[in-house]
């Protein structure tokens, strides 16, 4: 398992001919980072408010709660020369009760479609550039997305108390094909209102310190779903 005093720890590489998925998670502790060029420092805790079916949630990072980053890739999207690139950021629990199930967690994906010539693949590790990343987190409203392989946008994620699973689309792994069939998002908002590139010590990835705020239903894989309203997240997109 994981050491509480590590800085960047690996959760999960998986390399197939189809998707990539590399999973990190920072310790609990405040990531305190420099100031390099275009860079600010700055000093903060994840944090996530929002009503959820109707109960207000309000967690930080704490000794029970980190922030979790992870990134993956599909190749040929649409049978095209592009690549589909996933860049996510969460704030989960980190003590499992009673048998690793996650609970009361959430999970923000960003999805872009970048052609190949963008990309470059180094030890089985996809590689784009910073500008490339950097653009990922632009200020404004951004679009939901149901089959992320298929059009770029937002997907969310979130795990109730129960450990239930709940989504706005379906995620990068094939066992999550849920929601059932593709929701009306016109109800649905998100937007980023801060965006800054900050640069942990010791950390060779790019990061970006976001705050945006959302308002979404999410589904099970049973077809009910909840509404999350008046959603705010703080925290890092790393890559």
């Amino acid at each position: 398992m994981f050491s509480g005093r590590t800085l960047c720890e690996k959760l999960l590489t998986m390399k197939t001919n189809k998707i990539s998925i590399v999973f990190l998670s920072f310790s609990i502790s405040l990531l305190g980072c420099k100031k390099t060029n275009n860079e600010e420092s700055t000093t903060f805790h994840a944090s996530f408010q929002a009503m959820i079916d109707s109960t207000s949630i309000n967690i930080t990072e704490t000794n029970n709660y980190r922030q979790g980053y992870f990134f993956s890739y599909y190749e040929h999207i649409n049978g095209s020369d592009s690549l589909g690139v996933y860049v996510g950021s969460s704030l989960y629990k980190w003590n499992f009760n009673p048998d690793t199930i996650i609970q009361t967690s959430v999970y923000i994906n960003f999805s872009n479609h970048i052609p190949n010539d963008n990309v470059y693949d180094s030890t089985n590790t996809l590689h784009i550039s910073e500008l490339l990343f950097r653009q990922l987190f632009h200020l404004g409203d951004y679009t939901y997305t149901f089959l992320p392989w298929i059009k770029k946008g937002i997907v969310i994620i979130w795990y109730d108390n129960k450990g239930v699973q709940w989504q706005s689309g379906r995620n990068s792994s094939y066992s999550n094909f849920y929601p059932i069939s593709q929701p009306d998002y016109s109800r649905n908002q998100f937007t980023i209102i801060n965006s800054k590139p900050v640069s942990a010590p010791y950390s060779h990835f790019y990061e970006q310190d976001v705050v945006l705020t959302f308002n979404c239903w999410v589904y099970n894989k049973y077809g009910d779903s909840v509404q999350i309203k008046n959603a705010k997240y703080s925290g890092i997109c790393l890559y």
